[in-house]
């Protein structure tokens, strides 16, 4: 005797828990190699407080420049003054420039779902590199100038024997880097314990 149920139009294959499982655990995203999480490089606005103490110190150079530095009974002592006084305002005001364009353009900032990249150098290119999962703590520096112009330093400390502590400087929003480091390695750790329990 024939079964009266009819047929369902679309079988359905039966379900594989091996398989299931093994499609949830692709579609975590802590799991997938290094697609990149966040990337940044240290901002101009970062060194506003050196530009503000140069400022200060230019004001003071002027300020004993015009005071004692124009004598006119020694022309020779004059135009020492005049030169001492002219490299004391250039040569600080070059090397800031320079500071700040090179931490610009040859330090660059990575997360990974597994690691945090630091890229130095513009000819030469040097990376360190951070598994997450070595990570200890993560905390956030920002001093009054930092905190106004909304940028600050993450400081990762970890386990590992070359770099105990990453410094990424001034870099925007530096408590949402944080959190992400944080997150993923919490992951990491919980997918390691959970893979050593088995």
């Amino acid at each position: 005797m024939a079964d009266p149920t009819p047929a369902p139009d679309n079988p359905q294959p039966p379900s594989n828990p091996l398989t299931d499982a093994a499609r949830k655990n692709a579609s975590d995203d802590y799991f997938d190699d290094e697609h990149v999480i966040w990337q940044d490089r240290t901002h101009y606005k970062s060194f506003l407080g050196r530009w503000l103490l140069y400022v200060v110190f230019a004001v003071v150079v002027l300020v004993v420049y015009l005071r004692f530095g124009r004598p006119d009974d020694s022309p020779k002592l004059a135009a020492f003054f005049h030169w001492t006084a002219l490299l004391l305002l250039i040569l600080p005001a070059l090397w800031l420039t320079g500071r700040m364009l090179y931490a610009r353009w040859a330090t660059r900032f990575r997360l990974t779902a597994q690691r945090l990249f630091i890229d130095r150098g513009l000819l030469t290119r040097t990376t360190d590199q951070l598994e997450l999962i070595r990570v200890d703590d993560i905390s956030v520096r920002q001093t009054l100038i930092d905190r106004l112009v909304g940028l600050g330093t993450v400081i990762v400390r970890s386990t590992d024997a070359t770099d105990p502590a990453l410094y990424i400087r001034g870099i925007p929003e530096p408590e949402k880097l944080a959190e992400h480091v944080r997150e993923r390695m919490r992951k990491l750790r919980g997918r390691g314990l959970y893979v050593e329990s088995l």
